[in-house]
């Protein structure tokens, strides 16, 4: 069985790049310039996949084998070598305790199906936790316990993300939290 001190804390998202990634980029910075950061700004943009899951060092690189069989599995890869897939629609929302993007999209919810599924994901002794999907997709960018005063420049800055198509590059990753650092262990590239 596992220390509990041993096991290491791992996440899947969904990391935004081309136009998204940009202008996520240039909101972090841009809240960070109006002294408006929240605590989304303490992680890279992202749609989490998945609950925090803990797993020991040891069944950390069947959890990366599990993040490309699932890849495999709900967005294979063409001729080209390319993964190419069906858009995510995003929508702007905003209300009194949160502003993002909520996020609709198949491929997003098979891939982490996928992880969950797969076997060599899933924890291997007592001390592991089960995977748990997300059901509802978003890309948090602002939210927290300074966004009460924040949230006016946080929506305000917010604004360019409503006419935002829905094309964009994507990366499905494994992150892992230490109590100092996040650190990518893994990823796979996809095209919409």
């Amino acid at each position: 069985m596992s220390d509990q001190h041993e096991l290491c804390e791992l996440i899947l998202y969904a990391e935004p790049g081309g136009e998204l990634g940009a202008r996520c980029a240039e909101y972090w910075a841009a809240v960070s310039a109006a002294d408006a950061s929240t605590s989304a700004q303490e992680f890279p943009p992202h749609v989490t996949l998945t609950g925090f899951f803990h797993r020991s060092p040891a069944h950390v690189p069947p959890a990366i084998a599990a993040l490309h069989a699932a890849a495999d599995a709900a967005v294979p890869a063409g001729l080209d070598g390319v993964r190419w897939t069906e858009p995510a629609a995003l929508e702007l929302q905003a209300n009194d305790e949160w502003v993002g993007l909520h996020v609709q999209s198949a491929w997003m919810d098979a891939v982490a199906a996928a992880f969950v599924a797969e076997p060599s994901a899933g924890p291997a002794d007592p001390a592991e936790d089960a995977l748990r999907p997300k059901s509802w997709l978003h890309l948090s960018l602002s939210y927290g316990e300074q966004f009460e005063w924040a949230r006016a420049t946080a929506t305000e800055l917010a604004a360019p993300f409503a006419d935002l198509t829905a094309a964009a590059e994507w990366s499905i990753a494994l992150w892992r939290r230490t109590e100092f650092a996040w650190e990518r262990l893994a990823a796979v590239d996809v095209g919409s």
